[in-house]
């Protein structure tokens, strides 16, 4: 019996940290298709605001934003767009992050601190 717990632990584990891979080998993607949109000032502000939100993942490019505007002092970005949930004890929070670019689209991502 232990000896299948261990084995269903471990192939649990590895097919997360697959599914890890392949959504961080896609925010890439998305990433550097966002850096080819933006002037280097801007795409630092976007770095900044992806550092200070902690944990991301599901990088997107959407028609629209979601969430409240709120103003942001991040470099070449004049506000964000945020979409926030507060978890059970209180401090911690999850949500997303959408930042226009400069063709009307916006670069959207999902945080959790």
């Amino acid at each position: 019996m232990e000896k299948d717990y261990d084995k269903i632990m471990r192939e649990y584990h590895e097919s997360i940290k697959k599914e890890r891979v392949e959504q961080s080998r896609k925010d890439n993607e998305i990433l550097a298709i966002v850096q080819g949109l933006v002037s280097d000032n801007m795409f630092c502000g976007i770095n900044e605001c992806l550092r200070y939100s902690e944990c991301t993942s599901r990088y997107e490019i959407c028609d629209n934003p979601v969430g409240q505007f709120q103003e942001e002092d991040y470099s070449g970005i004049n506000g964000i767009w945020v979409s926030q949930q507060v978890g059970y004890v209180c401090d911690d929070y999850s949500g997303h992050v959408c930042i226009k670019l400069p063709n009307g689209k916006f670069f959207k991502f999902y945080y959790e601190m």
